[in-house]
Order: structure tokens, then sequence, then C-alpha cells
């Protein structure tokens, strides 16, 4: 295993493993894992979806705050909204996943589907987990993910 990134964020890779633009990883945000290394990820669209993050306006609203940003995610009944999905590949399908950004954070939403296919011991089902970073971390932690990806020529 391999970590990838910072005290904040970082990705988790299973580095014994690699072929044809596959490659098992996970991300790891502040404490808390989305996704599994039992299945390999195709990297051209994760990392496609990741540097999208901090470059696409989909994600982007400038009034999201730490105080607000739930009602930012979720509508006057609860139910989490459709803006700022994130799609990053079959091997983190087992989460319902959000991500919102402004100019200097990025807020990070994902919860385990009670019917997920892979097992996550460090994950409990349904838990709702809502994390802010730095824009400044998330950007270093990528920059070393895609410095490490291009060393492996797959």
């Amino acid at each position: 295993m391999k970590k990838i990134g910072n005290g904040v964020i970082f990705f988790e890779v299973d580095d014994s493993y690699s072929f044809d633009g596959l490659l098992p990883l996970r991300i790891n945000i502040k404490g808390h894992y989305l996704g599994t290394l039992e299945s390999p990820t195709y990297l051209t669209s994760f990392m496609g979806e990741m540097e999208s993050i901090v470059q696409d306006n989909c994600y982007l609203n400038e009034n999201a705050r730490i105080d607000n940003i739930e009602s930012i995610l979720f509508n006057e009944y609860g139910e989490l909204v459709d803006m700022y999905r994130i799609t990053i590949e079959e091997t983190f399908d087992d989460f319902s996943k959000r991500v919102v950004r402004n100019n200097e954070s990025i807020f990070f939403y994902f919860k385990l589907f009670s019917n997920a296919f892979f097992e996550y011991s460090e994950v409990k089902e349904n838990e709702d987990i809502l994390e802010c970073i730095s824009k400044k971390d998330y950007v270093d932690a990528l920059a070393l993910l895609k410095e490490y990806t291009a060393s492996l020529n797959i």
C-alpha cells in the first residue's frame, strides 16, 4: 500500500497491481475513507473527475461556508439535492457523493449505501460524512497523485 497526499487528504493505492490504465485506489479525507481497494479504478476518468472538482463551475458555489453547507446540499425536507453530484468510477458507486467548492475550500459529502456491493470495515452504512478541506491541500495532494500515476506508465 502507498499513501499519496498529505495529512488532510490522501489517495491510498495498491501499488502491487497496475494493469492497462487500472489501479486500485481509494480516497481518505480527514480520516474518512471513500472507495475500495478490492477493485481497480480506471485512472483516466478518475483523474479527469478529480481535476474537474477545481476546474468546473458545476461544483462552484461562492456562498458555500461551513455554517451553511448543509442547506446547500440538502433541501428543506432533508433530502440530498441532485446538484454537485460527482461520478468517480464504479469502485466508488457504493457511495452517494457530492462536492461543493468556493474559492478557498472544498466540501465533500458522502454516505455508504446500505446495499453496498463491497464491504467497508472503516465506514458505517448510511452515515452522513461531511468534511471541509482547503483547496490548496486538495490541489497539492492531486498533484502528487498525478506525479505518481505518470511514473507508472500505465
